[in-house]
């Protein structure tokens, strides 16, 4: 399997982040054990960026690593929001909770927005009713693009963790000249990118505002111990019913999966409309529960914070050594030996 990267970019801009907050980046690299050389990479790899991620944000205690905010956001800002928006009703739903959490926020200059045209939902920022004197353009216009670009990313990434997919952009906006590495923005994205735009913003198909959340506090609780690596991992990108099957049921199996009785009602169809389509696609309902289960897995692996004995309990089994057993059937590897890999 090959192992996730994200741009070199990224983890210089964190460390230059780091070392204007006064920290000594040769003692930061020694304890994420990393060496000088490796930064001129153009690819790193993204277990290892969120490992310093984590540990900058410990050392600075700052939860806005470095983005785009005021002043220090407090450590467990993010995770407040998330558990703010995690029972929301639909896309649309989280995103306003997301807003009025960051009016509530010290250090935060802005907030996420939904504005509908046609058929076509606009994510972009906004100035605080609670600050209306800061103006989002000023703001975004003293960043760097790269870090504009994060922004957006992490915040596409994770309203897609939400939804258990990944939202198909029509296209990402932003109001900086197009840059030399343009192409790397269309990867990010995956759609066309504009530059010279008047708005910073990811524009999408306004009926995904109705996409079910498929999350739980249950997965919340693992998916910020593995912050910021989800962030940068996208979920499955298809439209076809095996994505929206997955969906809904997304990667918490300590509870009770949902049986293909109830995902087929939460579809509109029929249990043997469900079967046929799914069979019609190559797969079927119970393959797709283990194909989930084993995805959950790994990415639970990849986050160093989680013990495997809590990945095992996530995945639904209350004895470690059958989870062992299983995990190495699935990749030919321990569950510990996987981890080792990634790094």
């Amino acid at each position: 399997m090959q192992a996730l990267t994200v741009s070199g970019d990224y983890v210089r801009s964190l460390l230059r982040s780091a070392e204007v907050q006064g920290l000594r980046i040769d003692a930061l690299l020694e304890e994420a054990g990393i060496a000088r050389d490796e930064l001129e990479a153009d690819a790193f790899s993204a277990v290892r960026f969120g490992r310093l991620y984590q540990l900058v944000m410990r050392e600075t205690r700052d939860e806005s690593f470095g983005m785009i905010s005021a002043a220090k956001l407090p450590v467990g800002a993010f995770r407040m929001m998330c558990f703010a928006c995690i029972h929301a009703e639909d896309l649309a739903h989280a995103i306003r909770r997301c807003g009025d959490f960051y009016e509530l926020l010290r250090g935060s200059v802005m907030k996420p927005m939904i504005r509908q045209e046609g058929g076509v939902a606009n994510l972009f920022f906004a100035s605080l009713e609670a600050s209306p004197e800061i103006s989002v353009e000023t703001v975004l216009n003293t960043e760097a693009p790269l870090r504009i670009r994060a922004w957006f990313s992490m915040w596409l990434h994770f309203l897609s963790w939400l939804t258990g997919q990944r939202l198909r952009l029509k296209d990402a906006c932003f109001t900086f000249t197009e840059p030399e590495d343009a192409a790397s923005y269309a990867r990010t994205f995956s759609c066309p990118v504009r530059f010279d735009h008047p708005e910073n913003a990811l524009r999408f198909d306004a009926q995904l505002l109705q996409l079910p959340l498929v999350q739980t506090e249950q997965s919340l609780r693992a998916f910020l111990k593995s912050v910021p690596y989800q962030l940068i991992v996208m979920p499955n990108e298809s439209d076809s019913l095996r994505a929206q099957v997955v969906a809904l049921l997304g990667v918490d199996f300590s509870r009770d999966t949902p049986s293909a009785a109830h995902i087929a009602a939460r579809l509109g169809m029929s249990l043997s409309s469900l079967r046929r389509r799914l069979q019609a696609e190559g797969t079927s309902y119970q393959r797709l529960k283990d194909e989930c289960r084993q995805a959950a897995a790994m990415r639970y692996l990849a986050s160093p914070a989680m013990r495997i004995q809590d990945v095992a309990e996530l995945c639904g089994y209350d004895d470690p050594s059958t989870f062992f057993r299983v995990f190495k059937k699935w990749s030919g590897m321990t569950p510990g030996e996987y981890r080792r890999r990634l790094c």
